[in-house]
């Protein structure tokens, strides 16, 4: 189902470690988080990567 949200905030460019769990190796990820609304709920949503880096503010 899709639907039609609002974001209401975005975060900068964030940088986060994590180990990759099949080679155990630590690993860097890109992210940028969305405060986002449909009218009645807010939740958050995630970018993630490559696309994260490009993200227009």
């Amino acid at each position: 189902m899709e639907a039609t949200v609002r974001i209401l905030n975005q975060s900068e460019l964030v940088t986060r470690k994590y180990n990759d769990k099949k080679t155990g190796e630590e690993k860097v990820i890109n992210a940028v988080t969305l405060k986002l609304t449909d009218g009645i709920d807010t939740f958050l949503g995630e970018i993630t990567g490559e696309r994260a880096v490009s993200c227009p503010k």
